[in-house]
């Protein structure tokens, strides 16, 4: 079994709500499972809750490489979507290709991104976007967008305040800002989420998505475990193991 917590947290045991898990099957490793409940559960949302993705559609996921972005990558492509993956590194981005992304995107040697994604979409734009970045990503993020599509804030990587953003392409090409958060959902919509989650990667007692996981840690090196991922090398998740 795996679940999700109120709002994380790090013990050998913890007490969650009796709705806010998903059983695993017995052929599933367990370790691998623990990648999912998260990531996946807030992947899930902004994909299928939020945006409303549609087979067919081509979505912008920034952060790809991350443990969020992996699942979106992931999720997309089993949903028939076309993907482009942003990252900041091109081994990440190596990663991104293999989860299925049609095309991948180095900011840091691309900064104006939304420049490859018109290329790529013969200027139409994606869909939809999904954004954990913010301010510094608007407007890139409004300029790769099509008529119609849909920008999904999921986090201020790069900042809350936007200053002196033009709302007048949101109005010409009536795009919808659509922001989210799963912790402060009740605990009916993360039981409902949940079940639409273990739907989703387990079918037939067999585990039909594989979470990237980077590396793991010991519960006693969880201070090194943050230092790593602050790095901002790591792709996907990293995991702590407790020992029971």
């Amino acid at each position: 079994m795996i679940a999700l917590l109120p709002g994380g947290g790090y013990a050998q045991y913890a007490k969650v709500h009796k709705d806010h898990t998903i059983d695993v099957p017995k052929d599933v490793e367990l370790k691998l499972a623990s990648g999912l409940t998260e990531v996946y559960a807030t992947a899930f949302q902004i994909l299928h809750l939020v945006a409303h993705a549609k087979a067919g559609e081509t979505i912008l996921v920034h952060a790809a490489a991350s443990g969020v972005g992996t699942a979106l990558l992931t999720l997309a492509k089993k949903a028939g979507l076309t993907t482009i993956a942003v990252a900041s590194q091109d081994d990440k981005l190596e990663v991104c290709k293999s989860l299925g992304a049609a095309k991948v995107i180095n900011y840091k040697n691309t900064p104006e991104f939304q420049e490859e994604v018109l290329l790529f979409t013969d200027g139409k734009g994606v869909d939809i976007v999904a954004d954990p970045v913010g301010a510094s990503n608007a407007a890139r993020n409004v300029a790769s967008l099509a008529k119609d599509g849909r920008w999904v804030l999921y986090g201020f990587l790069g900042g809350a305040a936007i200053e002196n953003f033009d709302l007048r392409p949101l109005l010409m090409k009536r795009i919808s800002l659509l922001v989210t958060a799963l912790k402060s959902r009740s605990n009916d919509y993360k039981r409902d989420l949940l079940k639409q989650v273990g739907e989703a990667v387990f079918e037939n007692e067999t585990l039909q998505v594989k979470p990237f996981i980077d590396t793991t840690f010991p519960m006693s090196k969880a201070s090194e475990c943050h230092s790593y991922m602050e790095q901002n090398t790591s792709i996907g998740k990293a995991l702590l193991e407790v020992d029971l």
